[in-house]
């Protein structure tokens, strides 16, 4: 078995288990939150305690179905020095971000 097909199905497997759309919406919450300043993917798992390739996933998953956008800006990581693309909720994605609210209790 490749790691290709072995990654896809482990990925399927937290699909099944609800585990994906929880950190997806856990991920998506800390953007809404980062408000109109965005927040880094580094920030993200910072704000989450999730690993950085989950954060990153997720973050993918949601700048493909147009929620959440980069717009080339970037903050510089404190600790690499690197310079990070910041990423923010999209405006016109309001009632998503009000059902997120509603679902998260905040």
């Amino acid at each position: 078995m490749s790691v290709r097909s072995t990654s896809k199905r482990a990925y399927e497997v937290l699909m099944d288990e609800g585990v994906v759309g929880d950190q997806r919406l856990t991920v998506f919450r800390s953007i809404v939150s980062s408000g109109k300043d965005g927040i880094t993917r580094q920030e993200i798992g910072e704000d989450t305690e999730l690993p950085i390739n989950a954060v990153c996933g997720r973050v993918n998953e949601l700048l493909k179905e147009g929620r959440v956008f980069e717009g080339g800006e970037t903050r510089t990581n404190p600790v690499s020095e690197k310079q990070n693309l910041i990423v923010r909720a999209m405006k016109y994605n309001e009632s998503y971000i009000q059902a997120v609210r509603r679902t998260m209790g905040w």
